[in-house]
């Protein structure tokens, strides 16, 4: 499998990296400080691809083994995620929808129409799917990324960038969008498109506007799960081109697996509020310690509130960590103790002004607070 050297930056926003010991070019074109933290990613080229339909009579002739088995480290290393989040309380059992999946969960048809090949229709429903009842404004993050989970409940709510609204376009466009603006881009709107054999697992944020940022890939082929890269690769007379690369492609289960793993360690600590459904990982003290040293430069009145923020964040992080470890995560977790403490938490925080709650994160920080 061919690799390319990439930056952690790069990989974030599904762009090739060139590697440069400098600082890579796209960090630097797009005005970014580039880590320079290189590494080997796999990269797995997909194909020129046809547009075909299945027919649900195609799906239904599929023998649910013959999906279940070809692709196990997938499906039980997304169940194994689920079933940590809903430990943690932070999804509820009802949110998630387990196999095997009803016409009532999933639109079959509207998967048909998306032009998936047979076999990812039917590893979809062979999935478990986070039910979101409202996608413009529902938000669940599952990674520390902002990444939420494909809507495949919720089909007939899509609004993709492609106005073809399916299943494998990822794109999202908010209100009030240049109408010109997206007929001009027209033709770079054709190769956002996923192949067929490919499925999303996550999905950025809608509110960020367009970007695979985020987007988590299986590749039914391969059987990995990686970046989709939408990076310019040439030109086609006028018509702009975007690379067809899966990017870090690895084994679906040692990609989820290390979620799972980050959340049993807390190094993804999901948020105990009943407001906000984010998941915070671990933060850099170093990196925290020159962000406020750099803020103390700065005119106090812009200075003093990314101070305040950044401590903020950093008690957050530490205090919530703190109640899931004294109820027992994650090998004795007493779930009646994490109840009432989850209550504890949302009264506190309705209860306190803004300073209030700062000095409530930090007294909770114990040890941790800077």
């Amino acid at each position: 499998m061919p690799s390319i050297r990439s930056c952690s930056a790069c990989l974030d926003r599904g762009t090739l990296c060139d590697g440069n010991p400098q600082g890579c070019q796209p960090c630097l074109r797009g005005g970014f400080s580039c880590r320079r933290d290189y590494r080997a990613c796999p990269a797995i080229p997909q194909p020129d691809w046809g547009e075909t339909q299945a027919t649900a009579e195609q799906v239904a002739g599929i023998p649910s083994a013959e999906i279940t088995t070809a692709h196990a480290p997938l499906i039980a290393a997304l169940t194994a995620f689920y079933n940590a989040l809903i430990q943690l309380q932070y999804l509820r059992e009802h949110e998630l929808v387990r196999p095997p999946h009803v016409s009532e969960h999933i639109d079959l048809d509207a998967l048909v129409e998306s032009g998936f090949e047979a076999q990812a229709i039917a590893l979809i429903l062979a999935l478990p799917q986070v039910n979101i009842p409202r996608i413009a404004d529902a938000e669940i993050d599952i990674t520390p990324d902002a990444a939420l989970p494909f809507p495949y409940l919720n089909l007939g709510s899509l609004r993709t960038a492609t106005y073809a609204n399916t299943a494998r376009d990822p794109f999202y466009h908010g209100q009030g969008q240049d109408q010109d603006d997206n007929e001009e881009h027209e033709h770079e709107r054709e190769n956002w498109r996923i192949p067929p054999w490919a499925l999303f697992i996550t999905r950025p944020d809608p509110q960020r506007g367009y970007g695979f940022t985020h987007c988590r890939i299986y590749d039914m082929r391969s059987r990995t799960l990686g970046l989709w890269s939408d990076a310019m690769v040439g030109r086609a007379g006028d018509t702009r081109r975007h690379g067809r690369l899966l990017i870090d492609a690895r084994p679906a289960d040692e990609v989820i697996g290390e979620w799972t793993a980050s959340l049993r360690a807390l190094a993804w600590v999901p948020s105990l509020s009943d407001r906000e459904r984010t998941i915070q990982a671990a933060p850099d003290l170093e990196r925290v310690n020159r962000a406020i040293a750099h803020a103390q430069t700065m005119p106090e009145d812009w200075g003093a509130p990314m101070i305040r923020d950044e401590r903020r964040r950093y008690h957050a992080y530490w205090a919530q960590r703190g109640i899931y470890e004294g109820c027992g995560w994650p090998d004795a977790l007493r779930e009646e103790e994490l109840v009432g403490r989850r209550g504890e938490w949302n009264a506190a925080i309705r209860r306190l002004g803004a300073a209030e709650v700062d000095a409530f994160y930090r007294g909770l920080a114990g040890g941790h607070a800077i």
